[in-house]
């Protein structure tokens, strides 16, 4: 047990990183913007990536916390509630003190939230494509989806066929993100079940599964090559060398 909460440690002190890069990431945009001018010459261009390191994460977290529910559909409500509640309550305060701000103060406000039931609807139950309030709630989207595909691990009985079909999800989006092939034509949904941001919450589970069946002694070069490479791609990325040009940029 205290080996698990020092592993949760260490997911806190990367959370807190991914945090810091996505705050400084959006300081460069916005001297860039406002100021015309650069933040620290603009170092932090590759800051968005702070959002992937929150997907796989995610991915992580959710797989290492309830693997014991895999195959055990008793659980699925438990777990669902539990998801539910770590969701929706305070992102509801806090979309409702947006509303209240725009009502009250509207000449601070570039672009309108248009207050009709079906933007309700949709902003309130995070669906897909919805009307985002405080512009971020889009990640808020893709986790709860990550949560209904974790959904399907908890009811499917046989574990090797969560996996077979984790497996054929993971190479089918995977095929998708890199031929920059575009299925959604403009369909929400079919970009959120496409989205390469989903490809970030199956490494997550994916690194549980390796680090489970691994000896101990491979998890620390294991992460400093990871380490390595995240550093060698922010600053191929900052010289103008993206790789994966044809990936969503959660900008």
């Amino acid at each position: 047990m205290i080996a698990k909460q020092k592993n949760l440690h260490l997911i806190q002190l990367l959370r807190g990183i991914a945090s810091m890069l996505v705050v400084l990431y959006h300081m460069t945009f916005n001297f860039s913007e406002i100021f015309h001018q650069s933040f620290f010459f603009n170092v932090f261009n590759f800051g968005w990536s702070g959002v992937d390191i929150f997907f796989v994460l995610s991915g992580f977290i959710i797989a290492y916390a309830n693997q014991n529910y895999v195959a055990q559909s008793t659980k699925m409500v438990t777990f669902l509630k539990r998801r539910f509640i770590r969701i929706f309550p305070i992102y509801w305060i806090i979309i409702t003190l947006f509303l209240l701000a725009q009502i009250a103060f509207p000449l601070y406000y570039r672009t309108h939230f248009e207050l009709s039931g079906t933007n309700f609807l949709a902003t309130y139950a995070l669906l897909p494509g919805h009307v985002m309030i405080n512009g971020v709630s889009w990640s808020l989207t893709n986790e709860l989806f990550f949560y209904l595909l974790f959904t399907l691990a908890i009811f499917i009985p046989v574990k090797k066929i969560s996996l077979y079909l984790l497996l054929t999800y993971f190479v089918s989006v995977l095929v998708f993100a890199v031929t920059g092939l575009d299925l959604a034509a403009g369909n929400a949904y079919i970009e959120l079940l496409a989205s390469p941001m989903n490809i970030e919450f199956f490494l997550g589970v994916f690194i549980v599964l390796i680090v489970s069946r691994s000896s101990k002694k491979w998890i620390w070069p294991l992460l400093l090559v990871g380490i390595l490479l995240f550093i060698t791609g922010a600053y191929l990325y900052n010289q103008g060398i993206d790789m994966f040009s044809n990936w969503a940029n959660p900008e």
